[in-house]
């Protein structure tokens, strides 16, 4: 079972459960994979084909510390691009990210804290 406070979610991969967060890891394997500076930069879905999806579920099971064994290989590589998307949005709306993720409006922002004085 999918820890959800974690953002974890159990992705099915060739009848295998493979339980998935966008642990540390998993975002490290992303920026590595792409050859990016930071983790969003590899999230772009408006490039989205089988090959990037692809990329992306393979880094993010080595981040989660699961084998890329010749049997996994070989599952993910059957996965369609909607079952891939399927796995990678569950993922992304578990961790709290989605597509339509934009900046706070001026007034929405967090009040910033107070420095060098004493709260409350």
């Amino acid at each position: 079972m999918a820890n959800k406070a974690r953002g974890e979610i159990v992705a099915e991969i060739g009848g295998q459960s493979y339980k998935l967060t966008l642990c540390l890891g998993a975002l490290a394997e992303l920026e590595a994979a792409f050859n990016v500076d930071s983790f969003e930069q590899a999230l772009d879905f408006t490039k989205a084909s089988a090959t990037r999806m692809r990329l992306m579920l393979f880094a993010v099971l080595r981040g989660n510390g699961h084998e890329t064994t010749e049997q996994l290989s070989e599952a993910v590589n059957a996965l369609t691009l909607p079952a891939f998307m399927a796995i990678i949005t569950d993922l992304m709306n578990a961790s709290g990210l989605t597509a339509d993720d934009k900046p706070a409006p001026e007034g929405d922002r967090p009040l910033a804290a107070r420095k060098g004085g004493r709260s409350g």
